[in-house]
């Protein structure tokens, strides 16, 4: 994998500490140790290493990359403005408001860059889907886990799941498959509320979560499809 290249403005080394200590969290979830962090990888920059046109204002966070044969050109671009406020030493304790819309944002982003290095790392496909219904469920996960959210999981998961809008300039397609993403991780999450302590320390999540972290395509959503359709009993 290759880093940004030198035009890339560089990320605050304070907002850096933030950043690492998200992937680290979401390493810690799912057990796992990929050989790069998120430090060398993230930029300022509206123009991205892999050759693609400017990304400025398109959206607030992106992950660009670029395969070539072997090789993975790789960067996660953040709008310099999603990171007003943040730091790792109030964010546990202020996921409230705009901190909250901001930080599940920048979360997004390095849910994406990690399971886009985790399964390039094992030279496994991911689908843009993928990467989508992942990060749906990281933001879950960390908010309970981690920030003290005020409201209960009930409330998180309306927030999350059911107070949400599109783009109007979206396609159909990207429309598609972000609520597809959004009505698998809304019913994986559910049920992980229903079924489990949401505690750091609840050996039986970390194994589940785990576990469907490993997989992808459609293994990840035949799971999530038997944990959460109903049995119906015959008659």
């Amino acid at each position: 994998m290759n880093t940004p290249a030198k035009y890339f403005t560089p990320v605050n080394p304070r907002h850096l500490k933030f950043l690492t200590m998200l992937q680290l969290t979401l390493e810690t979830y799912y057990d796992i140790d990929p050989p790069y962090s998120i430090s060398e990888f993230v930029c300022h920059s509206a123009q991205s290493n892999t050759g693609s046109s400017s990304c400025k204002g398109t959206t607030p966070e992106m992950l660009v990359y670029r395969e070539d044969g072997t090789n993975l050109d790789i960067s996660l671009f953040l709008n310099p403005s999603l990171l007003t406020n943040i730091n790792t030493e109030t964010c546990k304790r202020r996921w409230t408001g705009k901190t909250f819309d901001n930080g599940c944002i920048v979360l997004e982003g390095v849910s994406h860059f990690l399971y886009m290095v985790f399964n390039a790392h094992y030279d496994r496909q991911v689908s843009m889907l993928d990467l989508e219904l992942q990060a749906e469920i990281d933001k879950f996960l960390f908010a309970m886990l981690e920030t003290g959210y005020r409201e209960s999981p009930d409330q998180l998961l309306q927030r999350l799941f059911c107070e949400v809008s599109y783009r109007e300039d979206l396609s159909d397609s990207l429309k598609h498959r972000y609520q597809q993403a959004n009505d698998l991780a809304h019913s994986y999450c559910q049920w992980l509320q229903n079924n489990f302590e949401l505690t750091r320390n609840n050996k039986s999540l970390l194994t589940e979560i785990g576990k469907i972290y490993r997989l992808n395509g459609t293994a990840k959503q035949e799971h999530i499809y038997r944990l959460t359709t109903p049995i119906r009993l015959a008659g």
